[in-house]
């Protein structure tokens, strides 16, 4: 795809956008001149977060800028120090692993692995939430950085790797889905722009279900950062991914963990050399994936023989759920869907197409409600063979909606009146109605 398909703006247009933009921030927030967190890279990712519309795009800043000064952000990486960092990484497996072929950090999650009552034993919400910003923090700072000095140009974005295996059963309480949907928030407010690419692991059935409903609604650049792997996922993580950089628990070569905390951005295995400053050539952008460059961080951390393998923290899951009654649910929905939405969504077809898509939405949604149970009713009186198969699948459900949401905060755009903005809420809401409407 190219920069205008990609972004809906020529690269001269948005360079001329990015300085007149600056200009005004520079004017109503003295502290943005002379900053060097506030460069170039830093500020575009707001505009492009808001379609290059300077008046909401200055809003979104200002928003931020608030945010970092009562949040204390700005020193958040020299007065904050999270010793319950392993435990908690035990308790909920999450970090970055090496790069990608494009140079970027590799940013893996094990959200089947949380296990949220014993988090509580060892951190609390606060400091959770601090630990979340000082990562985005460190990688703004210290993450990118080391990777454009490795990849020889500006690396602002992840790849990340979700992992499912184990998601969605009884686990997955109503307190883990509030603190992520408070860390998405975050992440949609201040960090917009920095995902590249989702590789979705070990999905479910239902998942791919839901995930056949939404896709369709995305454009192409929001559907080109989010790819949901077949079961042997492997050989997909090797498109984008070097083997050698590949934890081994994953199936590749770096026995390294999460906790190792592994890539160019460690001390001893950072490149010796001056950082320097790049200006922006739209060269490192979304949907760039097509490129096929190595990048090997070094051989030295294969011999490290200390560590702690995600593979070896136990699953918390109550138990398997009923393989043929998800797989059945799965194919009946996806194939009922398929009929429905095939093609990919264009963008730029009439808005009564988007409002036939929200309808569809709906309906299809009350039919995977009608697949999964009879009724209240008769849950209550257990007149259902499948009652705990069906509260597996519930749970599973509305967890796995908050994540599409969590995937999709990238794209969110603020209330607008152009047809690509009305297109884009109408596809925000149809996913939202997901989320309300599916039980």
């Amino acid at each position: 795809m190219s920069f205008e398909e990609l972004w809906g703006i020529t690269e001269e247009r948005e360079a001329r956008l990015l300085a007149e933009y600056r200009v005004q921030l520079e004017r109503i927030a003295p502290e943005v001149r002379g900053n060097a967190t506030f460069d170039d890279y830093y500020l575009r990712r707001f505009l492009r977060a808001r379609d290059h519309n300077l008046q909401r795009a200055e809003s979104m800043f200002m928003n931020h800028l608030k945010w970092r000064k009562d949040f204390g952000t700005d020193t958040i990486l020299e007065d904050f120090v999270y010793d319950e960092r392993e435990a908690f990484l035990a308790l909920y497996p999450q970090g970055y692993h090496k790069v990608d072929k494009l140079g970027r950090p590799v940013y893996i999650q094990h959200l089947g692995q949380i296990n949220m009552k014993a988090m509580k034993n060892v951190t609390t919400e606060e400091r959770m939430i601090r630990f979340h910003v000082q990562e985005y923090e460190r990688a703004l700072r210290y993450i990118f950085p080391a990777c454009s000095l490795a990849a020889g140009e500006h690396v602002s974005q992840t790849l990340a790797i979700m992992d499912l295996k184990g998601l969605g059963l009884r686990h997955l309480s109503g307190d883990v889905k509030r603190i992520l949907s408070v860390l998405t928030r975050i992440d949609q407010d201040n960090y917009p722009e920095t995902l590249g690419k989702t590789l979705i692991i070990n999905a479910p059935k239902v998942f791919r279900a839901i995930w056949s409903i939404v896709k369709p609604m995305l454009d192409p650049r929001t559907q080109s950062k989010i790819e949901v792997c077949p079961g042997d996922f492997l050989p997909v993580l090797k498109q984008w991914v070097d083997e050698e950089n590949i934890p081994s628990y994953l199936g590749g070569k770096s026995r390294g963990s999460l906790i190792d905390d592994l890539g160019p951005w460690r001390e001893d295995l950072a490149p010796k050399m001056m950082p320097t400053r790049g200006s922006i050539d739209g060269s490192r952008r979304s949907g760039a994936g097509e490129q096929d460059r190595s990048r090997v961080v070094g051989d030295e951390e294969e011999e490290e023989d200390d560590f702690l393998s995600v593979a070896s923290v136990p699953s918390v899951a109550d138990g398997p759920v009923d393989e043929s009654l998800g797989e059945s649910l799965g194919e009946s929905l996806g194939e009922s869907v398929a009929e429905s939405t095939s093609g990919r969504y264009a963008s730029g077809r009439k808005e009564s197409s988007e409002e036939d898509r929200v309808a569809l939405v709906d309906r299809k949604i009350r039919e995977l409600r009608k697949m999964l149970g009879v009724g209240d009713k008769q849950r209550k009186a257990g007149k259902n063979a499948n009652k705990s198969v069906l509260d597996d699948l519930s749970d599973q459900l509305d967890f796995i909606m908050d994540r599409v949401s969590e995937i999709l905060a990238d794209e969110t755009v603020e209330q607008g009146s152009s047809p690509t903005v009305r297109g884009r809420q109408a596809r925000a809401a149809a996913a939202a109605e997901l989320h309300v409407n599916y039980m």
